[in-house]
């Protein structure tokens, strides 16, 4: 298919370097903006800043040799991840007064999303820097609402996005080893990313296996019991398995039982149950928590099994766009990690409002499979209208502080769904037309 070239004009380096500087300071604006509030709050209330609090609290308990978890099986964990972020982050930075602490954490994650940004194009185009501007705007622009609830709330799933990608550029770079090291270090942080273990299994990446299962046993072993006592650390980590990964069934769900049915949670197991159960959908202090919105009675397990077949729907759908070994490209490789980041995102147990930020990449890929096509083709417009029909879904997000039907309903769920079957699509229509040579996105006169 003819590519925008034929279409761009030579742009002029100048106004080059003036969009890239004001590019720039645009998202340099949206960073501070978005660490502003946590700092101002932890200088007036350091002790209830939301997780930026706990963080710093864990961090402490490292640093006096103190249990994360309850020792009470029974008792609900303040702290629900692993061992390691709490030792290699959150304890050296503990020693920080809670606005220096906050402010550390936030330019943690403005680096992140920089880099998340940028590994997201350069997945989809080849080169990180000077592509269509679209490509860097609407993915900033349609996720920037996840990225202000990361900050607020002194979440770390930034940081993961930008470890996944990174993971999945050594992997495309012949650097297996190093990828999987990559997302050992962010499963080691967060679990859900371990998930991405199916992919590499099924495409058969046995170096970036090896170094996942290498990167686990470093991250999550060895480190930590060399700082805490292996035996300690062992224990610790039964006790984190026990009371987090094993603790999920129809009225159970992660530690969080009383809230992880609510409206805020997307996931897919969340919002099955929520459809089909006469669970309540709000807020634990909501005054209307008791409202529902099941369309069905079913039994928690039955829920369950409905959930599980459209997970496996969506596991069938992905594996069957994804092209054969020889007839993988740079555009299918990007629109397949792209689809695998959501997938993850939709089956975990809790996916919050800031867990969407992994939708990021996928409009990369997406709008650069929009921008390969002519203009005015079939395939552009069904692009166009797919991903634009994704954002309408994801918009309800928006009405959540005065509305939150949508959310209960599962609109953010079903946009990421969306967003999802879309990658799979353009995979397929890019394997149909891996035989037709393409060029880079040229950038298009300033």
């Amino acid at each position: 298919m003819p590519d925008d070239a034929a279409h761009a004009a030579t742009p002029d380096p100048r106004a080059q370097r003036r969009a890239d500087i004001l590019a720039w300071l645009a998202f340099l604006a949206l960073a501070i903006g978005f660490s502003t509030p946590p700092i101002l709050t932890a200088l007036k209330r350091p002790l209830g800043n939301k997780d930026y609090s706990l963080w710093q609290e864990t961090g402490q308990r490292i640093l006096h040799a103190q249990p994360l978890y309850p020792t009470d099986g029974a008792a609900a964990f303040p702290y629900m991840y692993p061992p390691t972020p709490a030792i290699l982050l959150y304890a050296p930075l503990s020693i920080l007064p809670a606005p220096l602490f906050v402010a550390s954490l936030a330019i943690l994650s403005s680096i992140a999303w920089a880099a998340a940004l940028h590994l997201g194009v350069f997945l989809a185009t080849g080169k990180a820097f000077r592509q269509h501007p679209l490509l860097y705007a609407l993915p900033l622009g349609i996720t920037a609402f996840y990225a202000w609830d990361t900050y607020l709330l002194g979440q770390v799933n930034i940081i993961l996005l930008a470890l996944m990608l990174g993971a999945f550029a050594l992997i495309r770079g012949k650097r297996p080893i190093l990828g999987g090291s990559l997302i050992a270090l962010a499963a080691s942080i967060k679990a859900f990313p371990i998930m991405a273990i199916g992919w590499i299994v099924w495409r058969r990446e046995w170096r970036a296996l090896a170094g996942l299962i290498g990167g686990l046993v470093l991250l999550l072993i060895a480190i930590p019991g060399a700082f805490r006592g292996f035996a300690f650390n062992l224990a610790e980590l039964r006790t984190w398995l026990g009371g987090m990964l094993l603790n999920t069934g129809g009225d159970t769900l992660a530690q969080r039982s009383s809230i992880a049915f609510t409206y805020k949670n997307q996931a897919l197991y969340a919002v099955a149950h929520r459809l089909l159960r006469p669970l309540p959908a709000g807020w634990m202090d909501d005054d209307t928590a008791t409202y529902t919105v099941n369309l069905l009675n079913l039994s928690p397990a039955a829920a369950t099994a409905a959930a599980a077949i459209l997970a496996l729907a969506l596991c069938l759908l992905y594996v069957r766009s994804m092209p054969a070994k020889a007839r993988r490209t740079r555009e299918t490789d990007s629109l397949e990690w792209s689809a695998l980041l959501i997938l993850i995102a939709l089956f975990t147990p809790l996916a919050w409002t800031y867990t969407m930020i992994a939708l990021m990449p996928a409009y990369a890929a997406g709008i650069a499979f929009a921008l390969r096509r002519s203009p005015g083709s079939r395939e552009r417009r069904a692009a166009i209208a797919a991903l634009s029909f994704a954002t309408l879904l994801l918009s309800a997000s928006l009405s959540q502080p005065w509305d939150h039907t949508t959310q209960a309903l599962g609109l953010t769920m079903w946009g990421a769904l969306t967003l999802a079957v879309t990658m799979c699509w353009m995979m397929l229509r890019e394997k149909a037309a891996s035989s037709t040579p393409t060029t880079s996105i040229p950038m298009p006169a300033r």
